[in-house]
């Protein structure tokens, strides 16, 4: 590009996006450009020296858009492993919320390796990617050498443009949503979270609700989760219950009834308890065993919980998520 360079008004009354869209690029000249801003072609070779300069112009002011509200979300994140999933489910939103953008870049007809190769030249692609690298980096610290790293921030920005790409190109297939790709292709989507030591025994978990029939529950948590029964009493003071669990586990539930006294169903469909099942194999095999005692999954209230996870709802109302992910 020259060095003269008009007011930034006028550089976007040149820069219009429809001709390369439209025409594609190599149908494109200087003398369109000139038309399509209402100007000379000498107005025009003025402040460019080439079409290609142009184009490269419409993909800095994308560019600059996109990474501006990345950085927004990375500076807003404190915990790696969060940064680094906002700022990728961020950069496909972008891209489906802008297709003619991501066409324009990525996608414009008519342009030669030699074109793109002088506009990647200039650095300002690579600084602005090197967000997917610093991001992973930040989640695995120093147990990964500083080649793996990039190797890995590459990885991610394939993996998030394969998945505009497909959801943009082939709008026609019925895909899993933008935030399930997304979180199945991060380059670390289940990498363990950094130990912590603790100063203090673990206390074990009771989750206690009343029921009007604690029969009714039995199937759902015994036979459907694979709860074991540990322990249970009658009419103890006019209350009955049971507690259901591992033996030696850290939780356990307990269910009770006052006798004479009812209690309804859960006030919403959104009181859950969620169950974290990170490997494939053991989240098909928990929603399996639901499934052949009798309990189908139903509509989570939380669209959230159907994307990674399968929900199921006892007799009471009360719901249980089983989550294919690690917390």
């Amino acid at each position: 590009m020259s060095g003269h360079v008009g007011s930034s008004t006028g550089h976007r009354a040149l820069c219009r996006q429809r001709l390369f869209q439209q025409e594609g690029y190599s149908a494109v000249s200087m003398r369109k450009v000139a038309a399509e801003a209402g100007c000379t072609p000498k107005t025009v070779s003025a402040c460019f020296d080439s079409k290609i300069d142009i184009l490269g112009l419409l993909w800095s002011e994308v560019f600059a858009t996109l990474f501006d509200r990345l950085h927004a979300l990375a500076m807003a994140e404190t915990d790696p492993r969060d940064r680094l999933h906002a700022v990728s489910r961020a950069y496909v939103a972008f891209c489906l919320e802008n297709r003619e953008h991501y066409f324009l870049v990525f996608m414009p007809r008519g342009l030669s390796r030699t074109d793109v190769e002088g506009f990647v030249a200039t650095g300002m692609p690579r600084a602005r990617f090197e967000l997917f690298v610093r991001c992973p980096a930040a989640v695995l610290g120093e147990a990964v050498d500083l080649e793996r790293l990039r190797q890995r921030g590459e990885v991610l920005i394939c993996a998030l443009n394969g998945i505009c790409q497909a959801l943009i190109t082939i709008s026609g297939h019925d895909w899993a949503s933008p935030e399930a790709l997304v979180i199945l292709n991060a380059p670390v989507p289940c990498a363990p979270r950094p130990s912590r030591t603790v100063h203090m025994s673990m206390p074990v978990l009771r989750i206690a609700r009343p029921t009007d029939n604690i029969g009714a529950l039995l199937p759902f948590y015994r036979d459907g989760l694979g709860l074991e029964v540990l322990g249970h009493f009658e009419d103890h003071v006019g209350f009955d219950g049971v507690m259901l669990g591992k033996p030696g586990g850290p939780y356990h539930f307990e269910f009770t009834h006052q006798r004479g006294h009812a209690v309804g169903r859960a006030p919403t469909q959104d009181h859950l308890v969620v169950f974290y099942l990170p490997e494939q194999s053991e989240w098909e095999a928990a929603v399996s065993r639901m499934r052949e005692t009798g309990h189908e999954p139903v509509a989570a209230y939380n669209p959230y919980w159907d994307t990674l996870g399968a929900t199921f709802e006892d007799a009471d109302g009360y719901r249980v998520v089983l989550q294919r992910a690690r917390w």
